[in-house]
Formats: C-alpha cells, structure tokens, sequence
C-alpha cells in the first residue's frame, strides 16, 4: 500500500506508558514499528493486516462484457468485483449481492 495516504496515529502519554490508537482505511500488509527515545522497543517491529470492510454497493463495480446490446434468447455474462467504501477490493464472500431485471 501507498504509506503516504495513511494519517498520523494517535499517541497519548499517560502515567504508565504510552497508548497507540490507529484506524487505517488502506487495506493492506503494514510493519508497525515502536521507539521511544529513537531506541527500539522490544517486541517491535510488528506486522499487522489490515482487511477491506463490508462489501457497499457505491465500492463496487460491475463488468458488463458488451451487455450493452444483448441478443433475444443468448445468454449474457456480467462480473461484480465487490468493494468497501474506502475503494479496497473484498475478496471473501458473503456479500448480500442482488441482480434485477
């Protein structure tokens, strides 16, 4: 993924330490990496996935195959790539997916 599109966490200092609060909408593969005092912290870095969120119908897309003149009694393909609202692909199922005629 695009690590510049991603904003800056929040980090807040507390009595005991540090807390780290993150809510990436980029889905993809991230190494995590923690310092204090431009020292590694043990344990980091760290590597997280970030999975897309529920399938939306404004994030998603339908391929038509040329559907655009369909002939009387031949069948016609069409391809739904499901998306979140964020623009990442779903690729896992379940999607409550409805086609109307």
């Amino acid at each position: 993924p695009d690590l510049t599109q991603l904003p800056p966490p929040n980090v807040t200092t507390r009595s005991w330490g540090a807390g780290f609060q993150y809510a990436s909408t980029l889905a993809g593969r991230y190494t995590l990496m923690v310092e204090v005092g431009g020292l590694t912290v043990h344990g980091s870095p760290f590597h997280i996935t970030v999975t897309p969120s529920e399938p939306t119908g404004t994030g998603s897309t339908v391929d038509t195959y040329g559907m655009h003149n369909p002939i009387a009694r031949q069948e016609h393909s069409l391809r739904i790539f499901t998306g979140d609202e964020f623009g990442n692909r779903v690729t896992v199922g379940n999607a409550d997916l409805h086609v109307h005629v």
